[in-house]
């Protein structure tokens, strides 16, 4: 029986040897780019977005994933189930929507799936409620318009232009104009 016994610490904490200790090893694995457990760095991310290739993933974990499409443009999306069915939601671009923030949005993701909804189809209800809620709706815009060509038109030009608007237009948009 041969003891091998390493003086370097360095050796010796990978090799197992005496003063190393059998198996000192770390349990944690590091990833491709450089996060321990799965989870991603910024310099990983830069490095994997330089080098990847169309199509590409690259997970941090928890349904979190960075996508290189087939523009070169990194979109984050997270990947959920909802009633039996494999879903995707989509965050934005990478670098304008950093980990830092897609993590934060992974967690309103999962948070929404708790409830029982689905996230898609729950922030597709929030846009509509904040557009119909906002000065931007059609009729606003027509009526700052309108009083801007006021002062350009005619009398007679503007009276019927506004009347017609009012008549035909607004009325087939419905109250949610």
């Amino acid at each position: 029986m041969t003891i091998v016994v390493f003086l370097d610490s360095a050796v010796s904490k990978y090799a197992g040897g005496i003063i190393g200790g059998i198996g000192a090893k770390s349990n944690r694995v590091k990833n491709m780019v450089g996060g321990i457990s799965g989870k991603l760095t910024d310099k990983g991310i830069k490095s994997f977005v330089n080098r990847s290739a169309p199509g590409s993933k690259l997970a941090d974990g928890r349904g979190l994933y960075l996508l290189i499409t087939q523009t070169q443009t990194a979109i984050w999306r997270i990947k959920y189930r909802i009633e039996g069915k494999e879903k995707s939601y989509s965050i934005g671009a990478y670098p304008q929507n950093s980990l830092a923030q897609a993590r934060l949005e992974l967690n309103e993701v999962k948070a929404c799936l708790t409830k029982g909804q689905d996230p898609v189809i729950s922030r597709r209800l929030n846009r509509a409620n904040a557009a119909s809620q906002s000065d931007s709706t059609f009729k606003a815009v027509a009526e700052e318009w309108f009083s801007m060509k006021e002062k350009e038109w005619s009398a007679t030009h503007f009276t019927k232009s506004k009347r017609a608007f009012e008549r035909d237009v607004y009325k087939s948009l419905g109250t949610a104009y």
